[in-house]
């Protein structure tokens, strides 16, 4: 086909040059699309192997993590070291007695005792993970170490993926130390055992350390200390009740209360709740909840 359209254009006086030209180009392109269409055929072997192997060490890891945080069969319970507890339904009984936080102290020392608080704070570095449980204005620290107490690098991985404000119960032997982070500054935990009964959001709407600081009209803020405001307190109310403040009011005025009580008592009164009169709009529980 191309021998013909040559001999027309020269038997026509046309000029071939340009024929050729444009037959050379398009010779140029057709092995350049060949060339990128072998590529395309032909696949990088290493940049495949190293995808893979990036996707295999990622699986790898998520099947770690995934198993750190494997949910404990209720019969797995006591032989169990670390992990997530399932909902608590009253389908069995542990034995297990519990001690305050508030009443930890140095007569402890060498016993191992079982404690139900919250985690107020937690801290991990390397083989090692620090603790901070809170039962109401009481704290105290526990500490854990890969190699001591069989504690493992799963357990302590586990224990740092504690969300704060959680739930936890804890077996640790008492040990002296000071602490002075703490309100219980004479011993500290070693960890044995640690499970998570409630899990709290990952995300809080702000923490307790922010909401305990104090506003001092008049004196200057630190940017790098960050307070929370009024309102935010009072649309997370649940959580503002935990800071230390909150807690003192509380107990103020039920020991007020608790005084006016004996007085009374003491006179020969009794406590009546009688009957309260309200507006006929306000909205009580025999509304919404009927019976049937």
């Amino acid at each position: 086909m191309s021998n013909l359209i040559y001999y027309f254009a020269h038997s026509r006086g046309l000029d071939v040059s340009i024929l050729s030209e444009k037959k050379g180009n398009d010779a140029f392109k057709d092995n350049k699309a060949g060339k990128e269409k072998g590529k395309e055929g032909k696949p990088d072997n290493s940049r495949a192997a190293a995808k893979e192997a990036r996707l295999k060490a990622r699986g790898a890891k998520e099947t770690d993590a995934s198993a750190a945080t494997e949910k404990v069969n209720v019969s797995d319970i006591e032989s169990a070291a670390f992990g997530d507890l399932p909902l608590v339904q009253s389908q069995f009984v542990t034995g297990r007695k519990f001690t305050s936080v508030i009443d930890l102290n140095a007569s402890f020392v060498g016993q191992t005792v079982w404690i139900r608080a919250r985690l107020h704070s937690s801290r991990s570095k390397g083989k090692s993970c620090f603790l901070v449980l809170r039962q109401q204005l009481s704290t105290v620290q526990a500490a854990m170490f890969v190699g001591e107490r069989d504690v493992t690098k799963e357990m302590v991985k586990f224990a740092a993926s504690i969300n704060k404000e959680s739930i936890v119960d804890l077996q640790a032997l008492v040990c002296a130390a000071k602490v002075d982070s703490t309100s219980q500054k004479d011993v500290e935990l070693g960890v044995l055992k640690v499970f998570c009964v409630s899990s709290s959001t990952p995300q809080l709407p702000f923490q307790i350390e922010d909401a305990s600081r104090p506003e001092i009209e008049g004196a200057e803020e630190d940017e790098s200390r960050p307070r929370v405001n009024q309102d935010t307190k009072l649309d997370y109310r649940w959580i503002d009740l935990r800071t230390p403040a909150n807690q003192a009011i509380f107990r103020l005025q039920s020991a007020v209360g608790l005084l006016f009580r004996e007085y009374l008592y003491s006179q020969g009164f009794i406590e009546i709740h009688s009957p309260k009169l309200i507006a006929g709009t306000s909205e009580g529980g025999a509304n919404v909840f009927k019976l049937r």
